[in-house]
Formats: C-alpha cells, structure tokens, sequence
C-alpha cells in the first residue's frame, strides 16, 4: 500500500479565476465554464506538463496544450475542453468535491485491486519481447501470450477480461511486465476510473 499525491478536479466560473490559478499553482487541476467555450487551466513544471496531469490528458484524448505567456495565469498550461468531454471532467470534478486542498493523497494498494489488469489493452512494444528472451522465457511472446490486432502486438486477455498473466490480484511476470505496464501510474484517472468500476 502506498499513499499517492494527485490532483484535484474544480469547476470555476471565469469570475473566479484568481482562485482557479491559485488552485492550480498548489497542483490541482481546474475547470473553467465560459459559455461557449470551456478550458482546463494545468500546472506545468518549467513547461514541461507533470506525469498524472499528462495521464488526464491522454484519459481524455487531449494532445494539444498552450502556456500561458502574460497575466496571472502565465506559465500555467491552457486546454481548450470540447463539448464532447464536458460531461466526462465534471464527473471528475463531482468525485472531487468533497477534497478542500488541491492535492490528496489517495491511500492505494494495487494488489488488492488489479483493475489496470482487467479489461485492458496493453500495446507491446519490440523491447518487452526483447526482455523476454533475454530471460529466457521466449514462450511469452507465443500466441498463447500475446494477441495481434490491426498490425498491433497486444498482451492477450482471457475470456473476462483479465490479462493472461494475472493470478488472483498479482501479475506472474511482474519483473518482466511490458513497458506499457510499468508506465501506468497509481492514482491516473484511468486508475481511479477502474477502481470505481470494481
């Protein structure tokens, strides 16, 4: 079990954009509702977008962000929110209500729950099944093992949904997981999504 700083989701009316950019500037990630259009205002590290911040974005399938360059708001990190996603950041917002701080440390044990290994898509890249024969285990990039799907090499999931190598809630090739596994972080919105699912 380990505790994991992330985000917090808030919804601002542009009215309250000093706060919305103080929320922000603590870490936390904020909603701006401007009819017609709505932003997301992130923090940024030096420019650069921090880990759970990016993971939100590929949650959401967002590839483009700007800084901000003057005012108050400059060095934070604008995203223009489409109608389609709306509903989807307000439901992350909702969870989050009841947090005051613009961090929290959510208390996460992966081996009792497993949900990234349910369901999943893990795309394999040629340096997984490298390390596999590396180890000595070439079986693992056997059809037994691994799926194909539109030219892709995928780790193959059993008929409910749950990776071949799961074992109850423990990976049985941990030390030589995908690369794609061992990037997802605890405490993304794709972790928390799947732990609300379970």
């Amino acid at each position: 079990m380990s505790d994991v700083m992330r985000p917090v989701w808030r919804t601002y009316d542009p009215r309250f954009e000093a706060n919305a950019i103080a929320h922000v500037r603590a870490g936390g990630h904020a909603v701006m509702r401007a009819e017609p259009r709505w932003w997301l205002l992130l923090p940024s590290d030096e420019g650069m977008i921090p880990e759970l911040t990016a993971w939100a974005m590929l949650d959401l399938g967002v590839k483009g962000f700007d800084e901000v360059e003057s005012g108050p708001a400059a060095g934070l990190l604008r995203v223009m929110l489409p109608k389609r996603l709306r509903e989807h950041v307000m439901d992350w917002c909702e969870r989050d209500a009841q947090y005051e701080t613009s961090m929290v440390a959510e208390a996460l044990d992966c081996q009792q729950c497993a949900m990234c290994c349910r369901k999943n898509r893990v795309l394999l890249e040629p340096e997984d099944e490298e390390r596999w024969t590396m180890a000595g285990r070439p079986e693992l990039s056997t059809a037994a093992h691994v799926r194909e799907s539109q030219g892709r090499r995928l780790l193959r999931v059993m008929r409910g949904g749950d990776c071949v190598h799961l074992s109850g809630n423990e990976c049985s090739i941990y030390e030589l997981r995908p690369d794609n596994c061992r990037a997802f972080p605890a405490g993304s919105e794709g972790c928390l999504s799947a732990r609300a699912e379970r």
